[in-house]
């Protein structure tokens, strides 16, 4: 995988499905193995990636 972080600070993407949802995480990762990915650390960082 190869993910930088990028520095943006506009908030462009598209917002999170809920925490609270049940999810098994095995199935969500099956979903999104070789998608495009954007994480946003707590800490405003924001990593993207396949």
């Amino acid at each position: 995988m190869s993910a930088s972080p990028v520095n943006n600070s506009s908030n462009g993407a598209a917002a999170p499905t809920s925490v609270n949802e049940a999810r098994d995480p095995s199935g969500f990762l099956s979903e999104i193995i070789g998608a495009p990915v954007t994480v946003k650390l707590n800490s405003g960082v924001v990593y993207r990636g396949v």
